[in-house]
């Protein structure tokens, strides 16, 4: 399943929290297009500079300095990479292994996980 075909199910959510794979200026502008969530998106060290330089273009220069801005946001990616993690195990429907954090949407986080899968 292709991103853009998923965007609606997250067009609520106030932030989307990607990690590098997504690290492109076409997923960016559909956040932007198709939402109104800040795009947090980890930059890949491969495209070049993590941080922003001259030479990146407008698009580019935003993303980097939206990643820094919401570097603390983006460290609760952990959360969703624990729901990754235990959907992967042998426990895969189990959800009791899945510990609880209050305020946090697993349940959104394991269907968009199910979507992609």
């Amino acid at each position: 399943m292709h991103f853009k075909d998923l965007i609606d199910s997250v067009s609520q959510s106030k932030y989307i929290l990607l990690d590098s794979a997504y690290d492109s200026e076409d997923i960016y502008n559909t956040i932007l297009e198709k939402t109104n969530a800040i795009p947090v998106i980890e930059i890949n060290p491969r495209r070049g500079s993590v941080g922003p330089v001259e030479k990146d273009n407008l698009t580019r220069w935003i993303m980097k300095n939206l990643r820094i801005r919401y570097a603390s946001l983006y460290k609760k990616r952990w959360e969703v990479e624990r729901v990754n993690s235990n959907m992967k195990s042998i426990f895969i429907f189990s959800f009791e292994y899945i510990y609880y954090v209050p305020h946090r949407h697993y349940e959104q986080a394991a269907g968009f996980k199910i979507a992609i899968s």
